[in-house]
């Protein structure tokens, strides 16, 4: 359990680094504004490097100490087979089109100085974290595939912080985004109440109209 032990720490330590380095109190110490975009290059660059730095050590030193696990599907089994290409293809359609939506400059923090307007169609209608939330997917079929105890933990391990950093982001987005709040009421990953799916069909966007339009009428009279 050594290598599933270390594996499990550096994921922590970085996932960790990352997050100091995300959080509004971290770049106003070093004179950004939260919203600024020039930081978000230097963020995007240490974050990638300290990311590959992290996959190297797994990959060079803890997989080849990893214990043999059975794999949850079997790639040979043609039902097992569909679904993890469902799963693969429908995450990096989510990924690459959210992306794309956000505008790839922008989001790498390459173009304008601030941060980009809230999104609430598209891609965003369906989720607060389309691009997290088709990277899950994707890693997710990986996962159910592996048979090593290391790439297992190392998958887990990716997925659980995609929520936690979700969750921070959120948090950091609220108290310095204005607006924000209204994209809380989009599913978080994927639609699972009553009220998401009328945000889905547009229903909500139609109800907001009717409840001015009625107030208006209130003013009036």
């Amino acid at each position: 359990m050594q290598a599933e032990s270390l594996t499990v720490l550096l994921f922590t330590l970085w996932g960790t680094q990352h997050s100091i380095l995300a959080s509004n109190r971290v770049k106003k110490r070093a004179g950004f504004d939260p919203l600024d975009q020039k930081y978000r290059i230097g963020f995007i660059v240490i974050s990638l490097l300290s990311f590959a730095f992290l996959e190297s050590i797994i990959n060079i030193y803890l997989i080849p100490e990893g214990k043999f696990v059975s794999s949850i599907i079997d790639m040979s089994i043609l039902s097992d087979l569909i679904l993890y290409y469902i799963l693969t293809i429908t995450g990096w359609i989510m990924a690459i089109g959210a992306f794309i939506q956000a505008g790839p400059l922008t989001f790498s923090g390459l173009k304008g100085e601030k941060r980009a307007p809230i999104k609430f169609n598209g891609f965003y209608r369906f989720s607060r974290h389309p691009i997290y939330f088709g990277v899950m997917l994707a890693t997710l079929a990986l996962m159910l595939t592996v048979s090593n105890s290391v790439l297992l933990v190392k998958y887990l391990s990716f997925l659980i912080y995609f929520v936690i950093g979700a969750k921070l982001e959120e948090r950091r987005l609220t108290n310095v985004l204005e607006g924000y709040e209204e994209m809380l009421s989009r599913p978080f990953l994927f639609p699972y109440r009553k009220e998401h799916i009328r945000i889905l069909f547009g229903r909500e966007r139609k109800e907001k109209v009717e409840k001015n339009h009625k107030k208006m009428d209130y003013s009036i009279q």
